[in-house]
């Protein structure tokens, strides 16, 4: 019955993930020949480690052209016709102002995130994210005052200086703080669990060997506290101290470390079962230690690969959020606020309110949702690591908003500056050049 029901499983996957139905082969063909039953599951750990990295290269390849488009039409284009707006009005094309916020409030955000989520289900692999005890918690309370506070200081600085941004400044600075400081523990937790899960199979397969040669596991436990990177080495050595200070067997050691050890990990806790059953065994249970390490740190290494083809296109995607397309709308916003004070052009001014607003909360959304949208490419979407990075990106996205509005207003009042006021000793400051220019060609034209 067992391996009636592994054949059915086999032939469900079998066009769906090809390499998993291999992988189950081989497993299968370990259980019914234990002779060559340990090359059998190494093969099948490297059909499924290779297919998953072929899978996501090839998913790498093919969302290029679809994050191409999405960033052309999301990014690109919606800030260009910003630029075209006061030259289409100086050549008599009047965009009514109910049609600009149609475009920017309601049309572009439905396509961009349509599209966004079309890409999205496009991945071919999602890993559940670590489960979190309910003893991690956040920090909602101590977030929503911190949030509250930088909000309105935004509000108040906003008001004196640039009277628009306000209400911009009370969401993106106030939320965005709220949402870090209340997620920042849990998404710290994350990172630990995943620095300790990047180095559990080293330690294990370090472990393994010792045991193997004859070494009891205490002793290695006791090397590992020494030999490994943190936050793994506090915890064997939280294993060490509960054996020699409370005279703790193995088993109750481990029990004991991972119930009130602070990293939820699956892998820790499978790792913990093989050591306990190491200690109870001796050197037999060395190998299967050192080929369980083998084996994390050939499943790790791949999915760091497979990760990294995708960190190319989501680096970009990330950078653009919260940096390139702030800065590209502040300063286009600051021309096309700015443009009707030179009298070359003829047209009625824009209003600053209505475009630095529209605008500045378009590309805070758009810092938003392409920040959900790379984590959610790379990492899946786990709600602490995507909430805290989308918290981040909104205020970044908006201090380079202002920061670029206000540097684009400056140098484009010096440029206005030299075409009125300082036209005269700008056109004296060029003659004076061609007459320098001309008299060091004389110069060297004369003879000696």
């Amino acid at each position: 019955m067992p391996a009636a029901g592994i054949e059915s499983f086999i032939e469900e996957w079998e066009d769906t993930f090809r390499p998993l139905s291999r992988a189950l082969r081989l497993l299968n063909e370990a259980v019914e020949t234990p002779s060559g039953r340990d090359s059998a599951l190494e093969r099948a750990v490297a059909v499924a480690v290779q297919g998953v990295e072929n899978h996501l290269q090839q998913f790498a390849a093919e969302i290029r052209g679809p994050v191409s488009g999405l960033y052309a039409i999301g990014v690109l284009v919606p800030l260009a016709l910003v630029g075209v707006i006061p030259a289409a009005r100086a050549g008599g094309v009047v965009i009514p102002t109910a049609v600009f916020l149609c475009i920017y409030i309601v049309a572009l955000p439905i396509g961009v995130t349509s599209a966004s989520g079309w890409v999205l289900l496009q991945r071919p692999l999602a890993l559940a994210p670590t489960r979190l005890d309910d003893a991690v918690e956040r920090n909602d309370g101590i977030g929503i005052c911190i949030g509250v506070v930088v909000g309105v200081a935004g509000w108040v600085i906003s008001k004196q200086i640039l009277p628009w941004a306000a209400p911009l400044a009370l969401v993106a600075l106030g939320g965005g703080t709220a949402v870090s400081v209340s997620i920042y523990p849990r998404a710290k937790r994350r990172r630990k669990v995943a620095q300790l899960e990047s180095t559990l199979g080293d330690s294990l397969s370090m472990l393994g060997r010792r045991v193997e040669a004859g070494q009891p596991v205490e002793t290695g436990v006791e090397y590992l506290c020494e030999a490994t990177q943190q936050p793994l080495r506090d915890i064997w050595r939280s294993v060490h101290q509960r054996q020699t200070h409370v005279g703790a067997s193995i088993t109750d050691a481990l029990a004991y470390t991972y119930q009130y050890q602070s990293y939820p990990s699956q892998d820790l806790s499978t790792a913990f079962a093989l050591v306990g059953l190491a200690g109870r065994s001796g050197p037999p249970a060395g190998v299967m230690l050192r080929r369980f390490g083998t084996h994390l740190t050939t499943i790790q290494e791949g999915i760091e690969r497979a990760e990294r083809d995708l960190q190319h296109i989501t680096g970009t995607l990330m950078h653009t959020a919260t940096v390139f397309a702030p800065l590209v709308g502040g300063a286009t916003v600051a021309m096309a606020t700015s443009i009707h004070t030179s009298d070359a052009i003829q047209g009625a001014p824009l209003r600053t309110d209505i475009l630095g607003l529209v605008i500045g909360g378009y590309v805070c959304w758009l810092a938003v949702l392409l920040t959900a949208l790379a984590t959610g490419l790379t990492r899946g979407l786990d709600r602490d690591r995507v909430g805290y990075r989308c918290s981040i990106a909104v205020i970044t996205a908006f201090t380079c908003y202002v920061t670029a509005f206000f540097a684009g207003q400056r140098l484009l009042w010096a440029d206005i500056f030299v075409l009125t006021r300082g036209h005269g000793a700008y056109v004296q400051f060029c003659n004076w050049i061609v007459l320098c220019m001309d008299r060091s060609r004389t110069h060297r034209n004369s003879p000696n």
